[in-house]
């Protein structure tokens, strides 16, 4: 009996596909973007259309090195701009001498650490 059931299985299933058919289904997905990788076996989302050409991306990425805008790393905030000094570096020396001489011993100032 049991021979008899499993003959009916065989026979009730679909046709198998040639290799030919299912490498062209195969491909046929790849291109339309529904294949499913993972273990989720979820649709993968659409792609996003871009609103600008490689060549404008490209002009507002070198504006902003230029301007110096540029943002690095994770935290996604602006770049504080360079610090200028009042002083020049002859000035900075002079008063941090000035200053080991007044003060013997004592911790110098930060602008003298350097």
């Amino acid at each position: 009996m049991l021979s008899v059931f499993g003959a009916q299985t065989v026979l009730a299933q679909a046709p198998a596909k040639t290799r030919a058919q299912v490498t062209a289904e195969c491909d046929a997905a790849k291109k339309a973007g529904t294949v499913v990788q993972g273990e989720c076996q979820y649709e993968m989302p659409t792609k996003a259309g871009s609103t600008k050409t490689r060549a404008q991306v490209t002009a507002e990425c070198d504006a902003a090195k230029k301007a110096g805008t540029v943002v690095a790393g994770e935290c996604q905030y602006e770049m504080p701009t360079k610090a200028t000094s009042t002083k020049t570096r002859e000035q900075v020396k002079a008063e941090c001498e000035a200053y080991k001489k007044a003060k013997p011993g004592q911790p110098l100032p930060a602008e003298c650490q350097m």
